[in-house]
């Protein structure tokens, strides 16, 4: 039987939320949705895992966090959406080294939701327990006429 995934909310403090609208207001750009969600989560750490602090992520790593005393940093690959929901078919796979570090295990994924309102609700994910993923092939598009 599968167990449930793990979530938190953040509670933005009016302050946090206006530094954050400020810094990465709201956008359809993913990339902008990106550093918003990392934005959240660390605030999240901050406020809930005292003395934590944040180090390099390895390469595929969004964020790594170091908690106090610890010894090995958790590393995550954060995904945000402005949706309230999971949005499972928004959730892609941005690198070979990021699809390396959530197969092994070494990562998981936050998936940030409601990235724009005062509680964004984080899940949790773990490969194997909470997704797989899938391989989809995608082409990109190459300019006849070089610039």
């Amino acid at each position: 039987m599968a167990t449930a995934m793990h979530s938190f909310r953040v509670k933005l403090t009016s302050a946090e939320k206006s530094v954050l609208d400020a810094t990465y207001p709201p956008s359809r750009g993913s990339s902008d949705i990106g550093k918003r969600a990392v934005a959240i989560v660390k605030y999240y750490f901050r406020a809930n895992s005292t003395g934590c602090s944040f180090v390099e992520p390895p390469k595929g790593g969004d964020l790594a966090v170091l908690e106090a005393g610890g010894a090995e940093a958790k590393v995550f690959e954060v995904k945000g959406t402005s949706d309230s929901g999971l949005a499972w078919q928004q959730l892609k796979v941005s690198s070979k080294h990021s699809h390396a570090l959530l197969t092994s295990g070494e990562a998981s994924v936050l998936r940030v939701t409601d990235v724009y309102g005062p509680e964004p609700l984080v899940y949790e994910l773990h490969h194997g327990q909470d997704f797989l993923l899938k391989p989809e092939e995608r082409w990109t598009f190459k300019s006849i006429r070089e610039a």
